[in-house]
């Protein structure tokens, strides 16, 4: 499964990185990327834990994941409202450049939820194509 996601998201980003090059009429080329979906390696607090706050009171969560070389930044995060109070989250790379070199290294981003209902909400940061790190908020009036 891990081979498939491995496989999947490697054409995707060929895909991309192929049309958004531009050599043009300067001798200078161009490459850039942006929306690339990343698996995320980490994400702070318990798996399956549970955070408590009040309506309209911001909780973050340090998401980390991996990049395979320097031409790679951290883009957005994607969240995808799957229901009224579950969430899943996907860190969204750019790539920009052309030639840069393989070192892989890992980044962290603040995802931010900041509820406006009370309820209990389900955050499921995705990891691959199947699983997640999940995190559950409890929101009070």
């Amino acid at each position: 499964m891990k081979s498939r996601f491995l496989l999947f998201s490697t054409a995707l980003f060929l895909s991309i990185f192929l049309s958004g090059c531009d050599i043009g009429s300067s001798s200078q080329q161009t490459c850039t990327a942006s929306g690339i979906g990343t698996a995320a390696t980490a994400v702070t607090g318990e798996e399956g834990g549970t955070t408590t706050i009040a309506v309209g009171t911001p909780v973050t969560f340090g998401v980390s994941f991996k990049i395979p070389d320097q031409c790679y930044s951290f883009d957005r995060f994607y969240q995808q409202n799957i229901d009224a109070t579950e969430r899943q989250i996907t860190v969204n790379t750019k790539y920009d450049g052309c030639n840069c070199q393989d070192q892989e290294s890992t980044l962290t981003q603040t995802y931010t939820f900041t509820p406006t209902t009370a309820g209990t909400y389900v955050l499921k940061f995705k990891k691959s194509n199947t699983d997640y790190f999940v995190r559950n908020v409890i929101v009070t009036e």
